[in-house]
């Protein structure tokens, strides 16, 4: 291990040149130090991320990456189950190939990536994803896209538990996890659903109602062509007054003659005057009643019928005659 972290180092100056800046020579010569102090004591996450900044730098200067970093950054994440990335790292080192009188830590780091590479891959897992429901979804692999066309064929991925999550245009997003074993194979399916169609509900448009003023018909119709400020109200005020007098002089006059025949024909079936058989209440009561409401008619209508007169008379002339028309119990009266 120690002829490895010599020749890391070396390369680390001998190469750095390809790199665009000081700064940059200097600190891809430090990750690459780092990564391989981080491997030879066992702590493969550091050593991964240390070698994996230096591959970077180089990558960033668009300039060739020494094999030596890249066999250090291989071996670091196949220490940390990341056996893709590995197995990328590993062939680059075997694509890319040695020019002639290429250094000798060069040189091993190639035969040490064909020697480990096979072993190395055989570690890796496969896995089918599916996504269901919905056209067109986008679909993500632990966080990363994932392209459609890798949909529904196997594809590799490192052994381990995994998360897919799924969406499109008009559907619920959905996800699945799944675990595969150390060069295993599993499949995973994703089913979206589409949302709900919003349900409108029409807004019902208030009807107006127009309502026509009813008309009440009134006891007295005063159309005047022209009368006085003063006394065309009292007058007509004094003629209403007076037919409703007139009425109630009427409603006694009528059930005051009920009574009285009432009275008559309970003469007839009294022999006593005051000894009435039970039978007839029903006619005592009807007379009781019909004097009374004759008593009272006579009462109100006549005092109505006085204020109605008086009512005329208090009032003040008109300076021209007055045109007008009014309803009474015998029928429509009316001054022209």
């Amino acid at each position: 291990m120690r002829k490895l972290t010599i020749g890391v180092a070396v390369l680390a100056l001998s190469a750095s040149a390809l790199a665009q800046t000081d700064d940059e020579k200097n600190t891809a010569r430090d990750f690459g130090l780092q990564g391989q102090q981080a491997l030879d004591h066992g702590d493969a996450r550091t050593a991964e991320d240390r070698f994996h900044r230096a591959v970077e730098i180089f990558d960033n200067a668009k300039a060739p990456v020494p094999p030596t970093l890249l066999l250090g950054y291989a071996r670091g994440a196949a220490k940390n189950n990341h056996f893709i990335a590995a197995d990328e790292a590993y062939n680059r080192i075997i694509r890319a190939g040695l020019p002639p009188g290429a250094p000798a830590p060069f040189v091993k780091a190639l035969e040490d990536a064909k020697r480990e590479v096979d072993a190395m891959s055989a570690h890796i897992a496969h896995v089918t994803i599916n996504v269901t429901g919905c056209p067109n979804p986008t679909v993500t692999l632990d966080g990363a896209p994932l392209p459609s066309v890798v949909l529904g064929v196997r594809k590799p991925v490192d052994p381990g538990t995994h998360e897919v999550k799924a969406s499109a245009t008009g559907c619920k997003d959905a996800s699945a996890s799944f675990t595969v074993g150390d060069g295993k194979e599993a499949s995973s399916t994703v089913t979206l659903e589409k949302e709900a169609t919003p349900t409108t509900t029409p807004v019902a448009t208030p009807t107006v109602v127009t309502t026509k003023p009813t008309t009440t018909p009134t006891t007295a119709v005063p159309p005047a062509t022209e009368t006085s400020s003063n006394g065309s109200g009292l007058r007509t005020a004094g003629i209403v007054t007076f037919g409703v007098g007139v009425a109630g002089l009427a409603l006694g006059a009528i059930t005051g003659g009920v009574a009285i025949a009432e009275h008559g024909d309970l003469a007839n079936k009294c022999p006593s005057g005051t000894n009435c058989p039970s039978t007839l209440q029903g006619d005592i009561n009807t007379y009781n009643a019909m004097g009374g409401i004759s008593t009272a008619g006579f009462i109100v209508g006549g005092v109505l019928a006085v204020a109605g007169i008086v009512m005329w008379a208090v009032a003040p002339s008109s300076k021209k005659t007055e045109r007008a028309a009014w309803i009474t119990p015998f029928g429509v009266a009316g001054q022209f």
